[in-house]
């Protein structure tokens, strides 16, 4: 959708992205995309980030200036064959802080590939083209508007063949599927037909990397299936998380080693960082949410319905309602309804799922309180409720099964 230049200004070299003019038609979307672009990358600042200079448009078509990063493309470097084992820790912690920086602002990259991952001579890498970058509370792109390339590292739940929210991690999963390829000198799938290789990113686990590349260290290999798990609660819910282990694969591997136990992201932390624009204009809205909170605080509870334009601020309105019942000692459990989904109760599904979540990493003095409590909640039913999640299964591992009802 965009021609990139070389351009010079004060005798600096940089990049020009100009959105392509099409005198055939008008494409909105594309229009609306490169903006979005624009607007996203413009606030970000990190040295493993393109750098945008300016913003502006020409002629009627919009273009943004930015630092002109020199260096070869991960996807040609990877055509001599895979990375050395600190070639590879490098690019991966060179990503995953980029990605902490883009994902601490609520956004989604979503077209994460070698191609776009450019090795500077340092040996870092930046992440560069952002032309599919969203929102985390967007609702994702449809897949089939990408090119054939992204699908080699694509989440299930961005190409739709898992109906769940795609948020952060499903950067985090195309990480793991770039760093297999650098591991290893394959895509982690391979197949005959586009439907084939969605079905394999959803339900097929990939080929052990040390067994593919016994130069690969087992604990590389276990870090490198736990980020492409196929449901995104058991992946690394944050860069953060990934960087703690690749800073700690020494003591992880020793662990492993002796048999002791072994937890992959434990140092994981929040999956949305605390940057938020300030909201305005919102004051009535805000005010009759919070007489509703306030009821609901003396145990009348109700349910709430906002309507709304697209983009016209619901969702922000519901991050400040939540930002407040927090500060107030208040338990928010969220879930997104997908368009299309199929399984029952889904977002209750994924409320619940992040609760609990959140619960097990908690200390175990505290684990225990907090799941005594759910277990009250269900009494004699935990046999009906362990059907919805797994990790109510779990939970709900010693509850009788009761028969189906009528």
């Amino acid at each position: 959708m965009s021609n990139v230049f070389r351009g010079v200004r004060e005798g600096r070299p940089y990049a020009i992205k100009m959105m392509r003019a099409d005198p055939k038609r008008h494409d909105v979307d594309a229009a609306l995309r490169f903006r979005r672009e624009a607007a996203a990358i413009a606030r970000l600042d990190h040295p493993g980030l393109v750098k945008v200079v300016e913003v502006g448009e020409s002629q009627g078509q919009p273009f943004l200036v930015m630092e002109l990063v020199e260096g070869e493309s991960l996807e040609r470097r990877l055509q001599r064959g895979p990375l050395s084992e600190p070639e590879l820790l490098t690019v991966a912690k060179s990503v995953s802080t980029a990605l902490s920086e883009v994902h601490r602002h609520g956004l989604v990259h979503r077209d994460l590939k070698p191609a776009n991952i450019i090795l500077l001579p340092s040996g870092a890498a930046k992440v560069i083209d952002f032309g599919f970058v969203g929102h985390v509370d967007e609702r994702s792109e449809d897949a089939e508007s990408e090119v054939i390339g992204t699908f080699l590292y694509s989440a299930p739940e961005q190409t739709g063949m898992l109906k769940r929210k795609v948020d952060s991690r499903a950067d985090i999963y195309a990480l793991g599927a770039i760093l297999y390829e650098c591991a290893t000198g394959a895509p982690p799938f391979k197949a005959q037909n586009l439907a084939e290789l969605l079905h394999m990113h959803a339900a097929i686990r990939p080929p052990d990397a040390h067994q593919v590349n016994p130069a690969v260290r087992p604990i590389l290999a276990l870090i490198l299936t736990k980020l492409m798990a196929k449901d995104p609660d058991d992946r690394y819910q944050t860069c953060a998380g990934l960087l703690a282990d690749l800073d700690n694969l020494s003591e992880l591997e020793t662990a492993q080693k002796f048999g002791r136990q072994l937890t992959l992201g434990s140092r994981d932390g929040a999956l949305f960082g605390g940057f938020e624009v300030p909201l305005v204009g919102r004051a009535t809205e805000l005010q009759s949410l919070g007489k509703c909170w306030a009821q609901a605080r003396a145990g009348q509870g109700a349910m709430i319905q906002m309507e709304g334009e697209g983009g016209s601020g619901k969702t922000r309105l519901v991050r400040e309602l939540i930002r407040v019942a927090r500060a107030e000692g208040g338990l928010v459990l969220s879930g997104k309804a997908q368009q299309g989904e199929r399984t029952p109760f889904g977002p209750l599904r994924e409320a619940i799922d992040g609760y609990l979540a959140q619960i097990m990493k908690l200390p175990q003095e505290q684990q225990g309180p907090s799941l005594q409590r759910i277990k009250a909640a269900a009494g004699d039913f935990g046999g009906i409720v362990k059907r919805l999640s797994r990790s109510l299964e779990t939970l709900f591992a010693e509850a009788r099964d009761l028969p189906p009802l009528d």
